[in-house]
């Protein structure tokens, strides 16, 4: 609460002094923030949103992570991301309170807003464009991973359909599934499931994030029933040891951790829409103890007790046959929960950044943050290689630094020394 305040003040210093100048206030750049109207997301609200968002399609493949890397890589990551997100949020709630106009975040704010303010135009580009990836390929790995888990729910209660586009053009249903993430094996697929997850989120993608807040609290106590459930489950099985090493021969969840610990952007969109009664450290401390303990406890025994040696997530394995009824019914409600939790907040992020700052028409926004996701998740349906995704985008974006080569680079020097002097 001391150190925050003070290196974020002295990081504004010529951004602030200049956007001052250029009339760079809030109500002046973006009038339409003068319209946005009442703020009604309390504390349980805050709360469950960003745990849900943190943990929904990250969360089934933590266990594969473990046994990848190791269980002493993985806790250490986990510790470290979890004191650096809140860390960064700290950062981007006094910086969002610092631009003119929003002293006491009466505006709305967005990411690229920020960024635009406190740095220069190359590397706000540079972020724009690494936020803008992230946002449509977390999407995408939310689509594609809720779909497949509605089509092994298909498969189990009879026979799965598709249309399949890639290598032959047909109609199919299948009764035995293949191996892979997707029951359609390799094949490139446009299935009932993924039909049905789009008929749920789209109109879920065009509202507020006030409008979702039911949704998300439902979404909060389901998802909690379902870990306690999976939890009890593994207890039951014979725990192996061997097969989460100490320190494993793989890097792969460095980029799992960092995918899910990169929740840092929707902190804007949060905040723009937070009662003015709401705590933001306090409920930072909560919701990322919380979420850092659901991935050390819950994912690690899931990584003892399950063998991912086939490169499945925990979905795949846990709609298996051999496992008993009451796991697969709720590992198959798992989707729709971490769809209303995920799915349509990227598609909202999105499209608050692209409007707000006057990037496209709203009608356009609407395109890139909601349909696009949908194409781009079709070619990576198939197989594990939404697996392949999480992985390097959490190492090429969220673990990605921006450099700069301006003038301002004495300026940036400087305020990364304060950063490194606050942190230690």
């Amino acid at each position: 609460e001391t150190v925050a305040p003070s290196l974020i003040r002295a990081m504004a210093g010529e951004a602030i002094a200049g956007q001052s100048a250029n009339g760079g206030s809030v109500e002046s750049k973006h009038p339409s923030s003068r319209k946005i109207p009442m703020k009604t997301i309390g504390d349980w609200g805050s709360f469950v949103l960003l745990v849900n968002n943190m943990m929904s399609h990250g969360l089934v493949v933590m266990p594969l992570a473990y046994q990848h890397t190791g269980w002493l890589g993985m806790i250490i990551m986990i510790g470290l991301c979890s004191y650096m997100s809140s860390f960064g949020i700290s950062f981007l709630a006094e910086a969002m309170s610092i631009i003119p106009g929003n002293e006491r975040f009466q505006g709305r704010v967005t990411f690229m807003r920020i960024c635009e303010t406190y740095l220069s135009k190359r590397s706000a580009a540079i972020a724009l464009a690494l936020f803008l990836t992230w946002i449509v390929v977390s999407n995408t790995s939310a689509i594609v991973l809720t779909a497949q888990t509605a089509d092994q729910a298909m498969l189990s209660s009879g026979a799965a359909c598709a249309l399949e586009y890639y290598p032959q053009f047909r109609f199919k249903c299948i009764t035995q599934g293949a191996k892979e993430d997707s029951v359609f094996g390799n094949s490139w697929v446009l299935s009932l499931g993924f039909v049905l997850t789009s008929c749920i989120t789209i109109p879920f993608s065009l509202v507020d994030i006030r409008e979702n807040m039911m949704a998300q609290s439902v979404t909060f106590i389901g998802i909690f029933v379902i870990i306690v459930t999976w939890t009890s489950f593994f207890l039951s099985k014979d725990l192996e040891d061997s097969r989460v090493p100490v320190i494993g021969q793989s890097g792969r969840g460095v980029g799992f951790v960092l995918f899910n610990f990169a929740y840092v952007v929707y902190a804007p969109a949060w905040i723009n829409e937070k009662r003015s009664t709401v705590d933001i450290e306090s409920i930072l401390v909560w919701s990322t103890l919380l979420g850092a303990m659901v991935f050390m406890v819950p994912c690690l025994l899931g990584a003892v007790a399950l063998d991912f040696s086939n490169g499945q997530d925990l979905l795949a394995l846990l709609t298996l046959k051999s496992t008993p009824v009451w796991v697969q019914i709720c590992t198959y409600t798992y989707p729709l929960f971490e769809t209303l939790s995920s799915i349509p907040i990227f598609s909202i992020i999105m499209r608050y950044n692209l409007v707000e700052n006057k990037i496209c028409s709203f009608k356009w926004a609407i395109f890139w943050s909601v349909c696009l996701p949908w194409v781009i998740a079709l070619p990576f349906y198939a197989g594990d290689m939404v697996n392949a995704i999480v992985s390097w985008t959490g190492i090429l974006i969220a673990g990605d630094s921006i450099t700069d080569s301006s003038n301002n680079n004495k300026q940036q020097l400087r305020l990364l020394l304060l950063l490194v002097r606050g942190v230690g």
